[in-house]
């Protein structure tokens, strides 16, 4: 493979033997050495990855759980509070789903349990009490479920019968009860939920007709309804139906029924790829390009297209639009070909290629690019 002017080749190296299964590329500002090109090293294949305040989480094709970069709180579910700069599995448990918030992280493993670790500050992780960390993965709720959303101080999942639970932090109603109580245990917020995702104070989710809801605060527009109020119980976004959904910091991104891209809310840094610096307070479509998946990070948004093209805009103080470049971009640009799904966090990105390696770019302060720097 050739990689474009500026990329360098990153290998990820695990923290065991493991067999030879792919390569890892990055790329963007080496300002703190997060490109990490010292030396040839083994190789993994990846089925998704979460991208979180510090930290990664991925899961390997064969199910197992990886994580490394912040881990102050236990975010990396290994047992210490020891920071790491290469893959380490998680237990030996097989998954299907994870998230990784600010501080805590949620995952379900394939035959549907729940399970959390990391900073219970708000009781997001309903473990009987508050400003405790845990650094195992313990079941959070009993019962089967199918999706899973970490955030700032709080919690959302779906269980097996679309029921939607919230629990944490609840500024401006980001759980969607009808009220502003933080919950230390688990609330349910209707039923007939399919995908949720929740940012810093709000929260996006789907029903099982794809209809899109909405609710928190609404500040900068986030929520989507043409307004700049908050809400306590979901409103619904429009009459459109989407087949995904990201929500990061005070903005929000959805991929429609027929692959058109839309954004909204806080853009101050273009991260809403929309050519402009103005927050907005509905969707507002990104382009022409059809897109099968887009990751929001706190301000810069990943996507990529049904031709598997890898676009990325807004802030890029840290190289976190992969483009060889520091300079902030308020519409999408080109960033590589081959690319699957993508994942954006705190000032750094992840993309899982059409091969199942990982292209991962942007801030490496506490080794969360995983290259062993």
């Amino acid at each position: 493979m050739s990689l474009p002017v500026g990329f360098k080749l990153l290998s990820i190296q695990p923290s065991n033997e493991v067999e030879n299964l792919g390569s890892l590329y990055t790329w963007g500002s080496n300002e703190y050495n997060q490109l990490g090109t010292n030396g040839e090293v083994s190789y993994f294949k990846w089925a998704s990855v979460s991208c979180g305040n510090g930290f990664t989480l991925a899961i390997r094709d064969d199910g197992t759980l990886w994580s490394w970069g912040k881990n102050s709180h236990g975010e990396l579910g290994l047992g210490d509070t020891i920071d790491r700069n290469v893959p380490v599995q998680v237990g030996v448990s097989r998954w299907s789903r994870v998230s990784a918030g600010e501080d805590h992280a949620l995952g379900i493993t394939q035959d549907g349990t729940l399970w959390g670790w990391g900073w219970d500050s708000y009781g997001q992780l309903n473990s009987g009490y508050v400003t405790a960390s845990f650094s195992l993965p313990f079941i959070v709720k009993a019962g089967r479920y199918t999706e899973v959303a970490a955030s700032k101080s709080s919690s959302a999942f779906i269980d097996t019968n679309t029921n939607l639970f919230t629990l944490g932090l609840n500024f401006n109603g980001k759980l969607g009860d009808g009220t502003t109580i933080d919950r230390s245990s688990p609330v349910q917020v209707g039923t007939s939920w399919n995908k949720i995702s929740v940012g810093r104070t709000h929260s996006l989710a789907t029903k099982t007709n794809g209809l899109l809801y909405a609710w928190g605060n609404g500040g900068s527009g986030q929520l989507g309804i043409g307004t700049g109020s908050s809400r306590s119980s979901p409103v619904l976004v429009g009459s459109s139906s989407w087949t995904l959904i990201s929500a990061n910091n005070d903005s929000s991104a959805a991929i429609r029924v027929d692959g058109k891209l839309f954004t909204w809310g806080e853009n101050s840094n273009g991260q809403l790829g929309l050519g402009s610096t103005s927050l907005k307070t509905s969707p507002n479509q990104v382009g022409t390009s059809n897109w099968v998946s887009v990751g929001v990070g706190e301000f810069h948004m990943v996507g990529v297209t049904q031709t598997n093209d890898v676009y990325s805009w807004g802030w890029n103080q840290l190289g976190e639009l992969g483009t060889g470049t520091a300079i902030s971009r308020s519409s999408p640009v080109f960033v590589t070909s081959n690319g699957s799904t993508a994942s954006a966090g705190y000032r750094f990105s992840m993309v899982i290629k059409t091969d199942l390696t990982i292209l991962a770019f942007g801030y490496n302060n506490y080794g969360q690019l995983g290259d062993n720097t």
